[in-house]
């Protein structure tokens, strides 16, 4: 009976302390409770100081948050401009110049011709073989009457036949002699070159003049071997001409692996009068495009022993700090860089003012 007493006594013993324990923890929870609510309220209270204590000392920045865009990158090399048919033009026969009919620059047609060479004694050989050739036709003419009047003999016939006939081809051979004495256009185009004057001597084979057709115009140009496999047929491309100051489109129609070059053609569609034979031009094949690519100006990308590193403005309550934040690049072009980690869109990246700042330095946008 006693010994039950005494368990009994116990385990109230035990009830109560736990009872204690419980009502201990719950009053400590409520005391945090009040304790974070105080915590609240005076970081609340004193964050205006904090942010007036931050615009004190801030440096005022230029901040840009940063969204997705496209990125092309191009490769660049040096061409020229072309015709489809650009036909340099040489003397048929050697000679003194006598006159230039054409000016460079001006249009012409097939066969048109351009400069005449000194052909008098041509001429004078043609003169008497047509006079030659007129007693000769009128005695033919004479002698062909009597012989179908059955009159005369057919010999005089045939001989006065045989002679007005040789008389054709000397005359014709005599006329073909003649016309190589002139400097004629091969095609329709543009006189682009004149390496000619007049009293100077020519040669059979040596180009004096050249005409272009621009009725399709190309450039051409050499890649070095490592853009083989970055430039394919069908490519779109920016052409620019340095001297007209002007861009155009076209498209990679052809290439050629000649040694270690390859050359490259891609025509042009917008045809200008501008636009002159051998005009330099700077070829920009796209070889790269990302459709979604985070992209800054190359010069706001810094670098330590570390890396790569560009500012973010950060923000505190209406104040902000400038965050260095790592990142990593791709493709450049046109003083753009591909930012390929290390930033997401919204960022806001310092681009102007960041050179001497410092992680977490105050800024002032």
């Amino acid at each position: 009976m006693k010994t039950k007493a005494l368990l009994g006594l116990a385990i109230l013993a035990m009830v109560s302390c736990s009872g204690n324990k419980q009502a201990k923890l719950e009053s400590l929870k409520s005391k945090q409770a009040k304790l974070n609510e105080q915590i609240k309220t005076l970081e609340e209270q004193l964050a205006p100081a904090d942010s007036l204590n931050l615009l004190k000392n801030a440096s005022y920045v230029v901040a840009q948050p940063i969204e997705p865009s496209v990125f092309h990158h191009y490769i660049e090399v040096l061409g020229k401009l072309d015709g489809d048919d650009n036909v340099p033009i040489s003397a048929r026969a050697a000679g003194t110049i006598e006159s230039i009919n054409v000016n460079v620059g001006q249009r012409v047609v097939k066969d048109q011709i351009l400069a005449r060479i000194e052909s008098k004694m041509v001429e004078k050989s043609l003169s008497d073989m047509e006079a030659n050739y007129k007693y000769a036709n009128d005695l033919y003419e004479k002698q062909k009457s009597l012989w179908q009047q059955n009159v005369g003999s057919e010999n005089d016939y045939l001989r006065a036949k045989t002679n007005k006939e040789s008389m054709e081809a000397r005359l014709a051979s005599l006329r073909e002699q003649l016309d190589m004495y002139t400097i004629k256009s091969p095609i329709n185009g543009t006189l682009e070159e004149n390496n000619i004057k007049v009293g100077q001597s020519v040669a059979p084979g040596v180009p004096v003049m050249r005409v272009v057709n621009f009725a399709r115009l190309k450039v051409t140009a050499d890649l070095a071997e490592s853009y083989a496999t970055r430039v394919q047929e069908g490519d779109h491309v920016l052409v620019y001409f340095p001297d007209l100051k002007k861009e155009v489109t076209a498209v990679v129609n052809f290439s050629s692996r000649v040694n270690r070059t390859f050359s490259v053609e891609a025509r042009i569609s917008d045809i200008s009068p501008d636009l002159k034979a051998n005009m330099l031009a700077v070829l920009k094949i796209n070889d790269y495009k990302a459709p979604n690519a985070l992209v800054l100006p190359i010069d706001v990308v810094q670098n330590d022993q570390q890396g790569n590193y560009v500012f973010v403005a950060k923000q505190h309550s209406s104040a902000y700090s400038a965050k260095k934040v790592r990142v990593t690049t791709g493709q450049s072009y046109n003083d753009m860089i591909e930012i390929t980690g290390g930033l997401k869109p919204g960022d806001k990246v310092i681009t102007t003012g960041y050179q001497n700042l410092e992680d977490g330095q105050p800024v002032r946008l």
